[in-house]
């Protein structure tokens, strides 16, 4: 937009929304020549009119039309970017902290983080949650990503094990032990819960026993966690999940995997820098709780 001056636009939206000068003079709390002034200034200022006669009736032109929808977005935009600056100096207790990660491991956090305000936690990739915190719609991305950017602190909040599940009839009685974990014949012959197509957690396991995914008995293949979980806890075969995929049923049993076979995944709650110099945030970006 050209550089014009907010109080004249302001005047321009106005008269734009009221029926009548009148009102629009009314809703700024001036007289009804001054808005008439003003619009006079604001016109000698653009390069066409910004009004024609109807009648007695002002009506905007269609330039005026278009500079007052303009004016209204750009308006809108800034009222909203103060409203956001207003949440983050607000009272604690009146505040929305907005945290965003992967749904499973949202839930894995979400009973450590305390905060006197609301907390809303909003699903999204770790990716996401990221390029979402760059742009200012997250206050926190909980991510394994670690991105290169100077103007984001990084603090670490857990390190993901995993684990092999099983629901108790599918053991025949066995212990779910490192040696039946590794047993190829309870590998192959035992159904396999794949979470995406990669099986990428599976894979590793079974490539440290000496076997491949074409040798297991996949008898699903899916793209949630809470699919997974719901296939383990009916029974439909065994899986290898991360530390933070829980709350599985009383029949189910698991194993944590000895770290030198699997990679760990270390999750961090990243924020920008200038978050830390807010008291209100100051206690819960220490992240007590965490490791």
């Amino acid at each position: 937009m050209m550089n014009l001056d907010p109080n004249l636009l302001k005047t321009l939206i106005s008269v734009a929304e009221s029926k009548s000068f009148q009102e629009a003079a009314r809703r700024l709390g001036i007289s009804q020549p001054a808005v008439s002034f003003q619009l006079r200034q604001l016109e000698a200022c653009v390069p066409m009119p910004l009004f024609y006669l109807s009648g007695k009736r002002k009506v905007l032109t269609h330039y005026g039309q278009s500079l007052f929808e303009t004016a209204k977005r750009q308006m809108d935009a800034l009222g909203k970017s103060l409203e956001d600056l207003d949440r983050y100096y607000a009272d604690p207790a009146k505040m929305t902290l907005r945290i965003g990660g992967r749904l499973e491991v949202l839930g894995y956090v979400s009973d450590r983080i305390t905060f006197p305000g609301r907390l809303e936690f909003i699903q999204t990739s770790s990716g996401d949650a990221v390029r979402k915190l760059l742009a200012h719609e997250l206050d926190i991305a909980i991510s394994y990503q670690l991105p290169d950017s100077a103007d984001l602190m990084a603090k670490k909040l857990f390190q993901s094990s995993s684990y092999i599940v099983a629901h108790k009839n599918l053991l025949h009685r066995k212990k779910l032990n490192l040696d039946l974990a590794k047993n190829p014949a309870f590998l192959k012959e035992s159904p396999a819960i794949v979470y995406q197509r990669s099986g990428h957690i599976l894979q590793d396991w079974i490539r440290h026993c000496g076997l491949s995914l074409t040798d297991l008995n996949i008898r699903y293949i899916v793209e949630d966690w809470r699919l997974v979980k719901d296939l383990v806890d009916r029974g439909s075969g065994y899986a290898l999940v991360p530390e933070y995929v829980s709350g599985f049923g009383s029949d189910i049993v698991r194993l944590e995997l000895p770290a030198g076979a699997l990679p760990r995944y270390t999750f961090h709650a990243l924020f920008e820098r200038g978050l830390k110099k807010i008291k209100a945030f100051q206690e819960v970006l220490e992240f007590r709780g965490f490791v």
